[in-house]
């Protein structure tokens, strides 16, 4: 996905609930995202995603759908995935409360 398409699906932002970004080759997510307050359901799988800044996730406070399969995660919140794609949620109170209002958070 090209940083012109990035830009637009978050221009978006401020109405959008369902946002799919899988297998665009995203290696981060821009602080822009923070301004995508009211979606709901987020799939970021099979990207580059090592990092998911808690700043993001907690702006985010309408989520309840986050799929991050298949990313390379290696972060505070997510822990570190394994060669096999699994991955264990940290006990991070900061990233334990920012992930309270998520149902569902897929990252195997």
């Amino acid at each position: 996905m090209s940083e012109i398409e990035m830009s637009f699906c978050i221009s978006m932002g401020p109405h959008l609930e369902i946002l799919h970004l899988d297998k665009n080759y995203i290696q981060e997510l821009p602080e822009s995202f923070e301004l995508m307050g009211k979606l709901k359901y987020v799939s970021l799988k099979n990207n580059q995603i090592v990092n998911v800044p808690l700043n993001i996730l907690g702006s985010l406070l309408s989520l309840h759908d986050l799929h991050l399969d298949g990313n390379p995660l290696q972060d505070p919140v997510f822990g570190n995935v394994s060669k096999k794609g699994s991955a264990q949620l940290q006990t991070n109170p900061q990233g334990a409360a920012l992930l309270a209002e998520i149902r569902r958070c897929y990252v195997v």
